[in-house]
C-alpha cells in the first residue's frame, strides 16, 4: 500500500479537480434548472457540500470496517497498532480537509458566509479534525479512538450533508430528513463520542505519561465541545419549533402531568414567577378580606 501522505496528496488532487471542475459540470449536466438558479455563492456551496457527501460516503464504510475487521484497534485503545484501513481513511479525509479547510475559512472571513454553509466554529472543527490525524499519522495513537470517534461523525454527516443538499434544492419532505438528523445526532455525537470521554479519561489514568495521545484526544474533546454547542444553540430550539409546529405549542403536555409543567413554569420561566408572585398577592389580599369580614361579624353592635 502507498504511504498514508502519497494516499492525502492524491485525494487532495482528487477533491481539488472534483471541485473546480468535475462537480460543476455535473451539476450543470444533471440538475440544469436547479445549478442554474444558483448564484455564484450558492453555486459554490452546493459543490462543496457534494465534495463533502463524497467524503463522508467513502469515510463511514472505511471506518466501520476498520472496527469491526481489525481486532487490534480495540485490544490498543491507546498503544500505537497499524491498520490499513484507517491509514486509508486519514489520508482521504487529509486530502479533503486539504480543500474544506481553505475554502472554509475563505468563505467565513472573506465572504462573510454564516451557519450551515460557513462559520468560525466550523472552520475550528475541521482544524482540530486534521491536527487529530496529522498526530495519529505520527505517533500512530489513539487507533481506537481516532476510528471510533471518526465513524460516530460521519455516521451524522451521512444524514446532516444531505439534508443541507436538500435544503440548498428546496425539496419537498425536508421534515423527515430534519428528523432523522436530530436523531443521529443525538445518538451518534451527543450520546456516542460522549460516551468515549470516561473511557479515554480511564486509559488515560492507566496509561504511563510519555504514552498518553494527549494532542489526539484533546482534539476529540474539543470537537464534542463544538457538537454539544451545536445541538443546544441550532438543534434543540429547531426540534422544538417544528414539534410545536407539527403538533402544537403544548405538545409536551402530554408527556409530563399538569403540576410538574406548573412546577417548572414557575420555577423556571420570567412569565411563571411574576405570576407566582401575583398569585400570592392576589392570596393575601383575600385572607384578609376573609379576616376583615369575620372581624366586622363578630364586632359588637352599635346602639
Amino acid at each position: 500500500m502507498a504511504p498514508p501522505w502519497a494516499l492525502a496528496l492524491l485525494s487532495g488532487g482528487f477533491f481539488w479537480l472534483s471541485y473546480l471542475y468535475a462537480l460543476p459540470a455535473l451539476c450543470k449536466r444533471l440538475l440544469p434548472d436547479a445549478y442554474g438558479a444558483f448564484n455564484p455563492f450558492n453555486r459554490r456551496c452546493f459543490v462543496q457540500n457534494l465534495c463533502s457527501m463524497a467524503h463522508t460516503t467513502l469515510a463511514f464504510p472505511l471506518l466501520a470496517a476498520a472496527l469491526l475487521t481489525e481486532p487490534q484497534l480495540l485490544a490498543a485503545r491507546l498503544s500505537p497498532a497499524r491498520s490499513r484501513l484507517l491509514d486509508v481513511d486519514v489520508s482521504l479525509s487529509l486530502g479533503y480537509f486539504s480543500l474544506s479547510l481553505p475554502l472554509s475559512l475563505y468563505m467565513r472571513f472573506a465572504l462573510g458566509a454564516r451557519a450551515p454553509y460557513a462559520s468560525a466554529l466550523l472552520c475550528l472543527h475541521h482544524a482540530l479534525v486534521v491536527v487529530a490525524q496529522l498526530a495519529f499519522l505520527a505517533t500512530r495513537r489513539p487507533p481506537f479512538y481516532m476510528a471510533c470517534s471518526g465513524v460516530l461523525f460521519e455516521a451524522s454527516n451521512l444524514v446532516y450533508i444531505p439534508h443541507i443538499l436538500r435544503t440548498q434544492l428546496r425539496a419537498d419532505a425536508t421534515r423527515l430528513s430534519a428528523a432523522l438528523l436530530f436523531l443521529t445526532y443525538t445518538l451518534t455525537r451527543v450520546l456516542g463520542v460522549t460516551a468515549l470521554v470516561p473511557l479515554s479519561l480511564a486509559d488515560l489514568r492507566a496509561a504511563e505519561p510519555a504514552e498518553a495521545p494527549l494532542v489526539p484526544l484533546l482534539c476529540l474533546y474539543g470537537l464534542l465541545l463544538i457538537s454539544w454547542v451545536w445541538y443546544v444553540r441550532d438543534l434543540l430550539p429547531a426540534a422544538h419549533a417544528g414539534l410545536q409546529e407539527w403538533w402544537g405549542e403544548t405538545y409536551y403536555h402530554a408527556c409530563y402531568p399538569r403540576a410538574v409543567r406548573m412546577l417548572v413554569w414557575t420555577r423556571c420561566t420570567a412569565d411563571g414567577r411574576s405570576h407566582a408572585v401575583q398569585r400570592r398577592a392576589l392570596r393575601e389580599l383575600r385572607m384578609e378580606a376573609a379576616l376583615a369580614e369575620v372581624a366586622e361579624q363578630h364586632a359588637p353592635m352599635e346602639a
